[in-house]
């Protein structure tokens, strides 16, 4: 029997780009937005535990990024999700080394 996690399964993954993938230190997500928004970038793990969580404020429409300091996390597969205008615009795998 499966157990489904919300927000674990990527979706809209050609909007949300993840560089270096794998992370050792840092890692930068770039993101599509189809209209300016208030957004969060957030992080969980495998269970769905939010592990990291910033509001990036008010962004333009087209292309941003957010820089994201993951020194010291435990080595793993992670979900990094944007959420835009309180809803999950886009989710895709991470593994942090």
């Amino acid at each position: 029997r499966k157990v489904f996690i919300p927000d674990t399964v990527e979706t809209n993954t050609e909007k949300l780009s993840i560089y270096p993938n794998p992370a050792h230190n840092n890692m930068t997500a770039g993101y599509i937005l189809p209209a300016a928004t208030d957004v969060t970038i957030r992080i969980v793990d495998m269970a769905g535990k939010v592990m990291f969580s910033r509001s990036e404020g008010n962004r333009a429409a087209g292309k941003n990024k957010g820089a994201i300091n993951i020194t010291g996390w435990v080595s793993g597969v992670y979900f990094l999700q944007v959420i835009a205008d309180d809803k999950t615009l886009a989710v895709r795998k991470v593994i942090i080394q």
